[in-house]
């Protein structure tokens, strides 16, 4: 399975997965770039006693707003690539 896979595996099968979308800041870095989101205490000490990973992704917000409501009509949603 591909990473992706393994989430929405998780998550439809209510296995331990969770989400941070908050965003708190970016900053440019030699390297790329620092990015800081906002997540829980008990998403921070899950990830601190190893029982979590981060992982981060980066969604198209159109497609991601359609989908939230509820619009899966991939000929629309494509269009907002």
């Amino acid at each position: 399975m591909n990473l992706l896979q393994i989430m929405a595996f998780m998550a439809e099968n209510n296995l331990d997965i969770s989400r941070a979308d908050s965003f708190v800041e970016g900053k440019s870095v030699k390297q790329g770039a620092n990015i800081t989101m906002g997540a829980s205490m008990k998403d921070l000490i899950n990830i601190q006693t190893e029982k979590t990973i981060p992982v981060l992704f980066f969604l198209n917000i159109e497609q991601y707003k359609l989908l939230s409501s509820g619009n899966t009509d991939l000929e629309t949603l494509k269009s907002k690539s």
